[in-house]
């Protein structure tokens, strides 16, 4: 089954796996993050636990890919406090808090991209249920709404591809290259269509060889290639 999910999101962190202290954050969700927030909603219902989530949602999902959206990133700071999740209790009055304030809080520098909605095409047994209950794409403060999951039928069609692809099958276009992981968790080189204009990332496409399809629902459209492995 196909699918075209609709998400509006105001801001989302996903880490680059190659940075390190100072979270920078990929522009677009890469597979393995699509993949493990289904994951996170199996979890939630109780389906299974820990590792056995990931490996569940692996299963599930054959394709998942984000249609690149025009969008512009900027770090913030985050303060946040420190054991309150980890013993998972509050301390006990506020002048605790304040009293030992360096202890049980710290600061951290993280990218955020700016983007009011985001397409995913995810393909697999997943149910459309579940899809509707991701709400979070990247780290815990990267809230996501989906608004809509339909249900489509790839057709053929020409243009050039709209969505991240391994960097292997680009033939040509306007895109970025970043190091990250695929649906099964393997690392790879993705092509992200989008190209630099001042501050602003803008929706750009990729030529790849071969046919390539489209779903399309409302004015939201995908365009990848043909068949699988890309």
């Amino acid at each position: 089954m196909w699918y075209l999910v609709e998400l509006y999101l105001p801001v989302f962190s996903v880490r680059d796996a190659e940075s390190y202290q100072v979270a920078v954050s990929m522009l677009v969700p890469l597979p393995s993050t699509v993949v493990g927030a289904v994951g996170a909603v199996l979890g939630r219902m109780g389906y299974c636990r820990g590792d056995e989530c990931l490996k569940e949602a692996r299963r599930q999902i054959r394709l998942a890919r984000a249609v690149a959206p025009t969008a512009a990133k900027s770090p913030v700071v985050l303060r946040r406090l420190r054991g309150v999740l980890e013993e998972g209790k509050l301390p006990d009055s506020i002048k605790d808090i304040t009293r030992d304030i360096a202890g049980l809080s710290d600061a951290m520098t993280r990218e955020y991209v700016f983007a009011w909605r985001l397409a995913l095409i995810l393909e697999g047994d997943v149910k459309r249920e579940h899809l509707y209950l991701i709400d979070r794409l990247g780290d815990s403060e990267s809230l996501v709404s989906v608004v809509d999951v339909a249900e489509v039928e790839p057709v053929e069609c020409t243009g050039r591809v709209n969505v991240v692809v391994k960097s292997r099958v680009v033939r040509g276009g306007d895109y970025m290259l970043v190091r990250g992981f695929d649906e099964r968790g393997d690392r790879s080189i993705f092509a992200v269509p989008l190209r630099v204009e001042g501050g602003l990332y803008r929706a750009s496409g990729v030529e790849v060889e071969g046919p390539v399809k489209c779903v399309e629902k409302g004015d939201l459209r995908a365009v990848f290639p043909e068949g699988y492995g890309w």
